[in-house]
């Protein structure tokens, strides 16, 4: 307003009068208030991630938005109506309207890991299970011993995984698997001193070595039939379930593995 002393003479910003006297008017301002704009933020779907800095902002502040994605998705832009104005996460702007910003996820895909089986020696038996599989799924890989081998273990660059011919585990990376065999028309009299009788044997078996660790007794196809931690140097192996034919017994010792052929009749 003007005001003339304490009076306010117009409220007019363009005061028209006679003069008829000196006068001491004042034009009176007040700052204009600054106006505000909502931004509102959405997630889609809601399920893919979480979204923050929607508010009110006054015109000209700077606001940032934020998209945060869930587990098994990413962040793909953020739109506004059908518009593309960022394909960042972290999205900056200058406030001057009313803003509803949606921040689109997508479902990330699974990353997929190549799973390679070999037999040692080529010659030594069939191996299966190996291809391409999503990361977290389980993989069952298997190993037929061929006429005259017997399957040992799964190991990867030399270290033993599983001495079960089929063997499961779940996928986390890239691996290379080898199948090992062993030919048992040449197996060896170990050098340490092992007694196992009676062999051929129909009831009972027993075997005594000194420090002796584990038994295992492998079927001429590769399974593992009986596989036991010992604590004695001999024990005593009941066959009463086991199937007429002939088996490799493996002796694992603390410093030694030794082989033997037995028979089990009925």
């Amino acid at each position: 307003n003007w005001k003339e002393g304490s009076n306010v003479v117009s409220t007019s910003s363009s005061y028209t009068f006679t003069v008829t006297s000196d006068r001491n008017l004042v034009a009176n301002f007040e700052l204009s208030p600054v106006p505000t704009y909502n931004v509102t933020v959405t997630a889609n779907p809601t399920a893919g991630g979480t979204v923050s800095g929607g508010g009110t902002y006054d015109e000209g502040a700077s606001a940032t938005v934020t998209a945060t994605p869930n587990a098994g998705y990413h962040f793909v832009n953020w739109k506004e109506g059908s518009n593309v104005v960022s394909t960042s996460s972290s999205y900056t702007f200058t406030v001057t309207s009313d803003r509803n910003l949606v921040a689109n996820f997508e479902l990330s895909p699974v990353p997929t890991y190549n799973v390679t089986v070999t037999a040692n020696p080529t010659s030594g038996g069939i191996v299966s299970g190996g291809g391409t599989y999503d990361e977290g799924e389980t993989v069952t890989i298997t190993a037929v011993a061929n006429a005259n081998y017997i399957f040992v273990n799964w190991t990867e660059n030399g270290t033993e995984l599983s001495t079960s011919a089929v063997y499961s585990f779940e996928v986390t990376r890239d691996i290379n698997i080898t199948a090992n065999f062993s030919d048992i028309t040449g197996v060896e009299e170990n050098s340490v001193a092992v007694e196992v009788y009676p062999n051929p044997a129909n009831a009972e078996m027993n075997i005594i070595c000194e420090r002796m660790k584990r038994i295992t007794i492998i079927s001429v196809s590769g399974k593992v039939v009986f596989d036991a931690e010992v604590a004695n140097d001999k024990e005593t192996v009941d066959l009463s379930r086991f199937s007429q034919g002939s088996y490799v017994l493996r002796i694992s010792t603390s410093d030694n593995i030794v082989t033997r052929i037995v028979t089990v009749t009925k």
